[in-house]
């Protein structure tokens, strides 16, 4: 995942599709594509992305995990990939925010949600995070988002830079789209956190 970060070739998967091929079970491969370059990059995805067990070294069946959320991982990646900016920046990419000065940013803030009640399994949500730069997600804290939100909305009026560099809506709502988050953000609280 580190090297689709940074950009560095991952090589190819190369297949074959041959009816005449048999399978380890005794079967030919009609229809089948057969890997002939890439297992270990496909059983490390696999792995990763969707918690298939491996073998370790010891010859045990193991999950691989992964320190944070391997789907997001792969958002994070499609970002990089796409040259996205982090969330409320006018001019920092993805990509440098994983390198230097990014941090993860719960859109409806982690406190704000556990001061509504929800657990754990709630908050930490794919769809309730961003990458964007340390200072800004300290500014914001735990404001609920109809809050920080309506800043940024004045923000975009001109009334001053508060969170990040972007001044105008246009840039804002391409911004929003970049990190997947509705427009309808701007109005959202606590009893709008499912929908998104």
């Amino acid at each position: 995942m580190d090297s689709l970060y940074q950009g560095y070739p991952v090589g190819y998967i190369i297949s074959w599709k041959n009816p005449d091929v048999r399978l380890k079970d005794g079967t030919t491969s009609e229809g089948k594509k057969i890997l002939i370059d890439g297992q270990q990059r496909v059983t490390a995805l696999m792995a990763a992305i969707l918690g298939e067990y491996v073998i370790n070294s010891e010859y045990r069946r193991v999950r691989i995990k992964i320190s944070f959320h391997s789907i997001f991982n792969v958002f994070l990646a499609a970002q990089v990939k796409n040259n996205d900016k982090g969330f409320l920046s006018k001019d920092i990419t993805v990509k440098d925010l994983i390198s230097h000065l990014g941090d993860i940013h719960h859109v409806f803030p982690r406190d704000y949600l556990k001061k509504n009640n929800l657990k754990k399994s709630q908050y930490n949500q794919i769809a309730n995070y961003v990458y964007m730069r340390s200072k800004i997600n300290i500014k914001i804290g735990n404001k609920a988002p109809e809050d920080y939100f309506r800043e940024i909305k004045q923000q975009c009026n001109g009334y001053g830079l508060k969170y990040g560099g972007i001044s105008d809506l246009d840039t804002m709502e391409e911004n929003l789209k970049m990190n997947c988050i509705p427009n309808s953000i701007f109005s959202m609280n606590i009893n709008n956190y499912e929908v998104l």
